[in-house]
């Protein structure tokens, strides 16, 4: 499988995210936990979105978390 290296434009913007990550799941949870709060109040369409939330936040826990090492990869290479 051939590909094309990354530009360092596209590296800046992986460097941006690197360092968002935290904010990044910590908006994942807040959505969240607006879904829930609304599920439990019975909003119907609350139940598909918390699931969602769910399984977005897990895989972008996984994804941010191997970022870092992937980045320093990108940048070696």
């Amino acid at each position: 499988m051939t590909h094309t290296p990354l530009t360092q434009d596209e590296i800046a913007e992986l460097d941006k995210l690197c360092e968002a990550r935290e904010e990044i799941l910590a908006s994942y949870e807040r959505l969240a936990l607006y879904t829930i709060d609304r599920d439990v109040a019975g909003d119907p369409e609350a139940r598909k979105a918390t699931e969602g939330c769910r399984g977005g936040i897990e895989i972008a826990t996984e994804l941010l978390a191997a970022l870092p090492r992937l980045l320093a990869e990108v940048k070696k290479a």
